[in-house]
């Protein structure tokens, strides 16, 4: 059995634009600030924002990758799309017109 999968350019490059705008959007990054206190409760949500910004900034790395895959599926699909333009059913299974 054939799976086919129906790619929309248009409207996945639409998807493409909101993704990159929300990556753009996402700018949290959090600051405790600890007044040079030195207690143990301080000490551990310091490292708590640590371990919070550096997922952050990972998901925004996934985020980045994601963009760079569906452009990547656009482009394919183009040439696919281009190969094939034009040919009836048979010429796609002959490499014919």
């Amino acid at each position: 059995m054939m799976v086919q999968i129906l790619i929309n350019p248009e409207s996945l490059k639409s998807e493409i634009k909101s993704l990159k705008s929300a990556k753009d959007g996402i700018t949290a990054k959090l600051t405790i600030d600890t007044d040079g206190l030195d207690l143990q409760t301080i000490q551990k949500l310091k490292e708590i924002e640590t371990d919070f910004n550096k997922i952050i900034e990972a998901y925004k790395g996934l985020l980045e990758q994601d963009i760079k895959n569906m452009d990547v599926i656009i482009a394919e699909w183009m040439k696919v799309d281009a190969k094939y333009a034009g040919k009836d059913f048979i010429g796609r299974l002959t490499g014919g017109k």
